[in-house]
């Protein structure tokens, strides 16, 4: 098992419905897709040993988050940029960008707003299957040049490539 699939199933075990089990269950899905964008990455760009290794510890969340963004919203020029043609995502990789941005966005909140956001076993269900989302449509559910053209994107942001989007 992997280990994004892994946490999903620790997040899965924290909404019992105490506020703090599901603050704790919204952050672990949220790192659970995070892990999984990020092992995908590595993979594809890297070598294996410790240039990955080092790599690894170097990922943005914001720069993942302006990634997803761009796909999400349809910028039509990100698939150019990748030498695909330039149409808009596929419905399978807006859902990964939608989800991996709600997911962002939730726990900032539940890491963050501890005094003023109310959460429920339902935000944390609802964030459990969103990084199901995630790791689903790495797994299997987006078209791999789709995929591949993501996580270069998460890579060049991360690690400073300015040119590559806005």
């Amino acid at each position: 098992m992997s280990h994004a699939r892994e946490l999903i199933e620790v997040a899965e075990g924290l909404v019992t419905g105490s506020e703090a089990s599901v603050r704790r269950s919204i952050s672990t899905s949220y790192y659970s897709a995070f892990h999984e964008l990020i092992d995908r990455a590595v993979v594809a760009t890297f070598q294996p040993g410790r240039p990955s290794e080092i790599a690894r510890r170097h990922f943005e969340h914001t720069a993942m988050l302006k990634v997803a963004k761009w796909f999400e919203e349809g910028d039509r020029s990100m698939m150019g940029r990748c030498g695909l043609a330039e149409e808009t995502a596929s419905d399978q990789l807006i859902a990964v960008c939608r989800a991996f941005r709600e997911l962002y966005l939730a726990r900032e909140k539940a890491d963050y707003e501890l005094g003023r956001a109310r959460l429920s076993t339902t935000d944390a269900r609802l964030h459990v299957a969103n990084a199901k989302t995630v790791v689903d449509g790495c797994e299997w559910e987006v078209p791999r040049s789709e995929l591949d053209c993501l996580l270069f994107g998460i890579v060049f942001r991360s690690f400073g490539w300015k040119r590559f989007g806005n």
